[in-house]
């Protein structure tokens, strides 16, 4: 990958991370930017964002980042994968680089197309600080798709749970403590399934709920198949489970 930083002015009293992965949705990214320096001075937090851009067939220019113009994101970091490897890799990869180059902060990971509403930022961290050495997600109460989404949805959750025994109705929208990060980072099984993956590895975590906002620009690349696919990459996390559990359903 290639880190190219836009830099605002620096200030070495970040409270956190936030870290996005975006596919072409810099129209998304600059809004979630806003909305994020809105939420994060309402609540006298500061923060340095950093975006993965995963493969994207449009570039960044450092002058879509007004960093000046928001007090409270102290710098934008932009890190351009040199092809697309797809959301959860994206999101693995950005979860290493943080470690290495931002280490003791505090990750906040969210969706940069505005579903992952930045209003809910302060309470996932109110809820990590509360339930100490715990990953918090933001467990998807209500979602803003349509009907045909929402029922194979509900068909994937219950299939998951079906053949790994585990709940799922979290994604990638999480609030991860600084002591948590080196571990979460080496979790290679994250790139494939970033919720599966954290269980899989028995990460402690815990939920906070909330509502899925709506995208504001663009379609959604979550589709029917791509659903799909990313619902047998949480099984594949949990294969070997998954194989016993179908073994023992065709011997009873």
């Amino acid at each position: 990958p290639n880190d190219n930083t836009r830099r605002g002015i620096m200030n070495t009293t970040n409270d956190l991370c936030i870290l996005t992965a975006a596919l072409n949705d810099w129209e998304s990214v600059l809004v979630l930017l806003s909305e994020l320096n809105e939420t994060l001075g309402a609540n006298t937090l500061r923060a340095v964002v950093v975006v993965i851009d995963d493969g994207s067939s449009t570039f960044v220019e450092p002058d879509q980042f007004p960093v000046k113009d928001w007090a409270s994101i102290s710098e934008v970091r932009v890190v351009t994968l040199y092809r697309n490897l797809g959301n959860q890799r994206a999101v693995s990869i950005g979860l290493g680089y943080v470690q290495t180059e931002l280490p003791g902060l505090p990750v906040v990971v969210m969706d940069a197309d505005l579903e992952d509403q930045p209003k809910y930022v302060p309470i996932l961290l109110e809820k990590m600080r509360e339930a100490g050495n715990k990953i918090v997600f933001a467990e998807r109460s209500e979602r803003s798709e349509g009907r045909s989404f929402k029922l194979f949805y509900a068909i994937y959750q219950r299939l998951y749970k079906i053949l790994t025994g585990l709940p799922i109705s979290i994604g990638n929208y999480s609030a991860i403590p600084a002591e948590l990060l080196p571990r979460v980072a080496s979790i290679s099984e994250i790139a494939s399934h970033f919720p599966a993956g954290i269980m899989r590895a028995r990460v402690p975590y815990t939920t906070v709920h909330s509502v899925r906002g709506l995208r504001r620009f663009g379609e959604s690349k979550m589709r029917l198949v791509s659903l799909i696919i990313h619902g047998l990459s949480g099984f594949a996390v949990h294969a070997d489970v998954v194989g016993v559990r179908l073994v023992l359903a065709i011997m009873a």
